[in-house]
């Protein structure tokens, strides 16, 4: 099924719990995101040729940190046209380089604000022939709980 490349939006974020709350929202809303966990991964995904309508950027990466990943993508003729809306808990120490005061979003984050980034830029979301199946949404201590076992004897 050939699906709009303006609904594609590449998330960079290594928390597995906020990376999956984004992604559902997205999904939820009729995006079609893209998850990756540091700077290298979104770098080879964006050097294979995808173009995403939007990236949604965490600063604090391991291998690449936000910080490097927006000052490669600046040198690239057809990388620094994709939009980018920071997502981070350290904008506070330093504003990201290339990226307008108001794309930077202090989480946690509030998704009607991420939401209106990705409208501008996305346009509405869709709803696909093939329904999008919601997973039963967990809040983040669950999930924790179930990945760590029982808490002691």
């Amino acid at each position: 099924m050939q699906t709009d490349p303006d609904l594609h939006i590449l998330v960079v974020e290594d928390d597995t719990d906020t990376r999956e709350a984004l992604c559902e929202s997205l999904i939820d809303a009729g995006y079609l995101p893209l998850a990756v966990s540091d700077g290298v991964e979104a770098l080879e995904h964006l050097r294979s040729g995808h173009r995403p309508a939007l990236i949604v950027l965490d600063l604090m990466l391991p291998r690449i940190d936000g910080w490097r990943f927006l000052s490669i993508i600046a040198e690239s003729p057809e990388l620094s046209t994709i939009p980018v809306v920071v997502c981070s808990g350290a904008v506070d120490r330093v504003h990201p380089p290339g990226v307008p005061p108001d794309h930077v979003l202090e989480k946690p984050v509030e998704m009607e604000k991420l939401l209106a980034y990705v409208v501008r830029y996305c346009g509405a979301g869709t709803s696909f022939a093939t329904p999008v199946v919601k997973r039963p949404r967990r809040r983040a201590a669950e999930r924790r709980r179930k990945r760590e076992g029982p808490a002691g004897p």
